[in-house]
């Protein structure tokens, strides 16, 4: 989880390895908050290089994840896998700048991580790549059909008898209200 930068001079180098969830702290804070289980590890395949004085690391992480579907509450296996593309730069365009006040564009505007000393922590970017990368909405088929609004039995396994939620008549009528743009 961790570049060496001097080792990087000259050629590119091969980076695989496979953490622990518990290495990522952001993954565990999401995890407790009960938001997704992760099973098995963080598994990544990169390429680090130097290029032009910034460290570039390329390539793919992938984490085994639990979620719950949107619909029926169900757990849903699933695969994040993320196309990873970093740009690391250890200085700061502010430092090397004779002018601070003209100094337009810093290493956030230009989408590069800063970093100190001879060793890159990928963890954070990583984690933050993968939590990006889950679902919003998960469903455990197309076409499920969740649960009733008014009992909360589980529509995919079993069927109700109850009747469909009446809307209150008065917002009825805005069902097929349609603005109208001048």
């Amino acid at each position: 989880m961790h570049i060496p930068t001097g080792n990087l001079q000259g050629r590119p180098r091969s980076i695989k390895f496979s953490e622990a969830v518990e290495k990522f702290p952001a993954l565990v804070v999401l995890a407790e908050q009960g938001e997704v289980v992760f099973r098995g590890e963080v598994v990544a395949n990169l390429k680090a290089s130097l290029v032009d004085g910034m460290v570039r690391v390329e390539g793919h992480v992938a984490a085994e994840v639990t979620l719950t579907c949107s619909r029926c509450l169900e757990p849903v296996e699933h695969l994040v896998d993320v196309p990873l593309s970093l740009c690391y730069s250890e200085l700061d365009p502010r430092e090397s700048a004779g002018d601070v006040e003209e100094m337009e564009l810093t290493l956030k505007d230009l989408d590069l991580i800063p970093y100190q000393g001879d060793e890159i922590n990928l963890g954070p970017e990583i984690a933050h790549e993968l939590i990006m990368a889950l679902p919003q909405t998960v469903l455990c088929r197309e076409d499920c059909l969740g649960l009733c609004p008014v009992c909360g039995i589980d529509l995919n396994k079993n069927t109700c008898q109850c009747e469909p939620p009446v809307f209150h008549e008065g917002l009825a009528r805005l069902k097929n209200f349609k603005a109208k743009r001048d």
